[in-house]
């Protein structure tokens, strides 16, 4: 009986399981690619944005003068216009500063070049051939991240293979907001990475850096499994013994999204349903071996009553009337039967006895 109640019950739920599976599955992978998506558009048009701009200005006659007095109002004016954009400068091919938009001089006191940046990663890219240099660090004048973007300048005056550079210092502070402000479920977040996997800006308890060195993430299982992983869909890894499913994608300029929840938290349903689903079929188990215990003490007495009667009518004691004989069930027809018999063997043996 336990088979018979508990088999149907199971398919039952593991059919509704899977098909909640899947549909949570899916809607979380979902609600993971969007999200990722959308962020990332926000980068690349930020990024765009700027590297557009730089194009268009490093063109400009002015630019390629290398000469300070030309330089400076169209590095002011760049600062001024894009508000999230705290200093312009213009490096010369020697790696020196030849103009800056905050009016901080050049020289030092003795007519010698100041402020050399030829050791600055974003500027070694420019002058190895890279159309665009770039560099995310803690500024030094802000106290926070900031984020380097040069294009290389060009001097049509100068015959020398070696570009100077055209940069732009800028707050990464309104794209860490946008960032940080991401929120999947409750414990869901976004994780930006610059191309050497130091945080630019991230969700959650750990927010983002505002003072000391950037956080690398190289070894992050987030980072480590998002490399492994295809690009194409969500993955499952462990941290500090917490599951998570995470989705990563990769900006224009090379840096890296992640997108990331707890994966219980992201299958709530799901692990709901399993356990609703697992009490409902204990309780149901448990009533039916109490139903099943006492159907089999109930039914066991009646035959048990018959199987005494048949045995004393098999010794030839006979029973007109069988208490049972009156159920309406199979056990009321058994009773009605085996009285039947016992009336008709009594009779067959007052026969042979009246024969003697």
């Amino acid at each position: 009986m336990l088979i018979v109640v508990a088999l149907p019950l199971v398919s039952l739920w593991y059919t509704n399981y899977y098909r909640l599976q899947q549909e949570v599955e899916f809607q979380v992978n979902k609600d993971l690619t969007q999200t990722a998506d959308v962020l990332l558009a926000k980068v690349n048009d930020w990024y765009d944005m700027n590297s557009r701009m730089l194009k268009q200005n490093v063109i400009l006659k002015s630019i390629q003068s290398n000469e300070e007095a030309q330089q400076e109002p169209v590095l002011k004016a760049i600062t001024s216009t894009y508000e999230w954009t705290y200093l312009a400068y213009a490096i010369g091919q020697d790696g020196y500063k030849t103009a800056r938009s905050d009016d901080v001089a050049i020289l030092n006191a003795d007519g010698t070049k100041a402020h050399f940046r030829g050791d600055r990663v974003y500027f070694k890219q420019v002058q190895a051939g890279n159309k665009m240099g770039q560099q995310v660090l803690m500024s030094r004048t802000l106290g926070q991240p900031a984020f380097i973007l040069c294009e290389a300048i060009k001097y049509p005056q100068i015959p020398s293979p070696k570009p100077g550079a055209l940069c732009i210092g800028m707050t990464v502070t309104k794209m860490s907001e946008t960032i940080t402000r991401a929120k999947i479920g409750k414990t869901g977040y976004a994780i930006l990475l610059d191309e050497s996997n130091k945080v630019i800006a991230r969700g959650g308890a750990s927010g983002t850096s505002t003072s000391g060195e950037l956080e690398d993430m190289s070894d992050s299982p987030a980072l480590v499994q998002a490399v492994s992983a295809r690009g194409d869909k969500p993955y499952i890894y462990t941290s500090s013994n917490l599951e998570k499913i995470a989705y990563s994608v990769t900006s224009t300029n090379g840096w890296r999204l992640i997108v990331e929840q707890d994966y219980d938290d992201a299958f709530a349903p799901v692990i709901a349903a399993k356990r609703n689903s697992l009490i409902l079929l204990t309780i149901t188990i448990v009533l039916t071996l109490i139903v099943s215990f006492f159907m089999a003490k109930r039914l066991a007495k009646p035959i048990q009553r018959l199987t005494s009667i048949a045995d004393d009518i098999s010794r030839g004691t006979f029973h007109n009337k069988i208490d049972e004989s009156s159920r309406s069930d199979e056990i009321g027809e058994l009773a009605k039967a085996i009285e039947r018999m016992s009336i008709s063997i009594s009779i067959a043996f007052r026969k042979l006895k009246a024969k003697k």
